[in-house]
């Protein structure tokens, strides 16, 4: 399965469309989100927030997720959504 889906790319990836909204709507708000990539298991997708100095790391971390769920609400999926932090 991991070879599979593993640093996968392409249109029939899944998730694609909700990373992509997610990735413009976060840049559209000004927060520093630097990375974006799949992990090893089908829809499943990180985020990555920073550099930033102090409480803001944090400010644009939680701002970033509430835009995600939003963003899982306009595509019908916000039941299935787990967030996990590191």
């Amino acid at each position: 399965m991991r070879g599979s889906v593993y640093c996968r790319s392409g249109t029939d990836v899944v998730g694609r469309k909700i990373m992509e909204a997610h990735l413009r709507a976060c840049m559209y708000a000004g927060l520093r989100v630097t990375g974006i990539n799949l992990e090893c298991l089908p829809g499943m997708i990180e985020f990555q927030v920073g550099p930033l100095e102090g409480v803001l790391t944090a400010d644009h971390t939680w701002m970033a997720r509430y835009i995600l769920i939003r963003m899982c609400e306009e595509f019908g999926v916000a039941g299935r959504l787990r967030c996990a932090c590191a």
